[in-house]
């Protein structure tokens, strides 16, 4: 039974994005540092859209109301928190492009 378990987690393992990456960069030296390198030019070529979002995520409205929002189990924190987060992720995909996209746990449909 353990065993069995153990071998459905290693399949499930062996399937992820995640650990193929790392393999690769075990593979293949040099490409890690090449990979973080466009990650970096990356971040730097969309850094004036970071700032925006920041700013708009930073202001009475995105943090302290949302904070107090969901303090007190207000429906209205996903009217104003949702969309601000979409928009964040969607920086992370176009940041990370194909070659660093988020990973699964964290992606969202919609």
């Amino acid at each position: 039974m353990v065993h069995e378990k153990f071998l459905r987690s290693k399949e499930a393992l062996m399937g992820d994005r995640y650990l193929e990456k790392m393999k690769a960069f075990i593979r293949t030296p040099g490409l890690q540092q090449e990979r973080m390198e466009d990650l970096l030019r990356s971040i730097k070529a969309n850094l004036p859209a970071l700032e925006e979002w920041l700013s708009e995520a930073e202001d009475h409205w995105g943090e302290e109301d949302g904070v107090y929002r969901f303090y007190h189990q207000s429906w209205k924190v996903f009217d104003r928190l949702q969309p601000l987060t979409k928009e964040g992720f969607q920086l992370i995909v176009k940041i990370g492009g194909e070659t660093d996209p988020p990973n699964d746990a964290i992606g969202c449909s919609g």
